[in-house]
């Protein structure tokens, strides 16, 4: 009877640690990426009233023997924010604490600090890969994204969709304008001054490139080529260019600001992509300008695909590729150790492999989507009433020992 009452006791405490297991998931079970805990009991060492003989053996209680983490996935929520991630699939998010200590969630909810750092609710940085110039690093680092900028490209191919008159007069002059940047970005307007040649169908065009800037406006004539008479723009009977296929803008004879470069300008006039240059008896009009040149551009949106790709929308109107969100995963995920809503890597989980989304059996990223908690609600008030149940019977083991003890002394009465 004493043993009654040391297993009841042992019933009784695991009753109370499979609550407290309950009560904890039903508390997180509006926690983001949270993954519900299973309590698992063991029966203890068993006594033999007699030797020789297991069918007398007497079990003196239970023990918890493992509390297992439940990684299946939970329910997703749309969200507005376009930093906000989950893994559909497996895999875990990569972020590192104020101490450089690395841990792994499932809750996406990350957002740009005042650093440009990609972190999440903690302020904890997301781990991936820095994209430069579209070269993907095979280092795992904090996602610094706020300084990144599109830096500027200079102006190499130009095309220009217009109609000259062809009933205008010889001698008649029509202009078009266009921006296009050195090698710092900087912007010029360039200017082609279309002139009616005597000869039919013919016209002769000349082009300046101009900078106003603080010490006033610079204007400098280029020279085209192919250049003058022997080759003026050409058009048929219908209207048609013929010739030249193109011409190239000598821009050496510019100074540039601040030591700026602008390397010599194409102007496609046939071809693929070329824009189409016309002749008809209408007035005069420019319908499209190109140039595939473009400024310095800071940081103004981003994006995450389903690789975890982040591309930058940038103030020039570029986008860019600047980095990779990326994913963990481990031979024995139940092995991990909780540190609060986080995982840490345990001897029993075995070592991190890093891989990007979507890649290695891991799961790909969801955009304004987040992970919610896994918890079965209903489930867990089944298992609060089993809990109850088992913790009354023990208690009733114990009175009923006692019980039977307290007859047993009142004997000698």
């Amino acid at each position: 009877m004493s043993s009654a009452i040391s297993i009841g006791t042992t019933g009784l405490a695991a009753a109370s640690k499979e609550l407290d297991v309950i009560g904890n998931n039903l508390a997180n079970s509006n926690t983001l990426g949270f993954k519900g805990g299973s309590i698992y009991f063991e029966s203890m060492l068993n006594q033999s009233l007699t030797t020789g003989s297991s069918g007398t053996q007497v079990g003196q209680g239970v023990n918890v023997q493992n509390i297992e983490n439940d990684f299946t996935q939970g329910p997703f929520e749309t969200t507005s924010s376009g930093l906000d991630l989950a893994v559909d699939g497996e895999g875990f998010f990569i972020v590192t604490d104020s101490s450089g200590t690395r841990l792994y969630t499932r809750a996406g909810s990350f957002h740009l600090d005042k650093d440009g750092y990609l972190v999440d609710t903690k302020d904890f940085q997301v781990q991936g890969h820095i994209i430069t110039n579209g070269v993907e690093s095979t280092a795992l680092t904090s996602l610094q994204l706020g300084a990144v900028q599109s830096a500027p490209v200079a102006s190499t191919t130009i095309s220009i969709a217009a109609n000259l008159n062809a009933d205008a007069a010889t001698g008649t002059t029509y202009q078009t304008a266009q921006t296009v940047y050195d090698s710092l970005g900087n912007d010029h307007t360039l200017t082609i001054t279309y002139t009616k040649s005597a000869t039919s169908g013919q016209w002769v065009p000349t082009a300046t490139l101009t900078k106003t800037g603080a010490a006033g406006t610079v204007t400098a004539t280029l020279t085209l080529t192919p250049t003058g008479a022997a080759s003026p723009l050409t058009f048929n009977s219908s209207g048609a260019l013929t010739s030249p296929a193109s011409y190239s803008f000598n821009t050496s004879g510019f100074v540039y600001p601040g030591g700026a470069t602008f390397p010599d300008v194409t102007w496609n006039l046939t071809g693929t992509g070329a824009l189409s240059l016309t002749q008809y008896a209408s007035t005069s009009v420019t319908n499209q300008l190109y140039s595939n040149g473009h400024p310095a551009g800071s940081l103004k949106s981003i994006s995450v695909d389903s690789s975890g790709v982040v591309t930058g929308l940038f103030t020039n109107g570029q986008t860019q590729d600047i980095a990779r969100v990326m994913l963990a995963k481990f031979p024995c995920a139940t092995g991990l150790s909780k540190v609060g809503n986080y995982f840490a890597q345990s001897f029993s989980s075995g070592q991190a492999v890093f891989n990007a989304p979507d890649s290695a059996g891991l799961g790909q990223l969801d955009a304004s989507t987040l992970e919610t908690s896994n918890v079965d609600t209903a489930k867990e008030f089944m298992n609060m009433i089993s809990a109850q149940r088992a913790y009354q019977a023990n208690a009733k083991v114990i009175t009923t020992a006692d019980s039977m003890l307290s007859t047993l002394m009142a004997i000698r009465q």
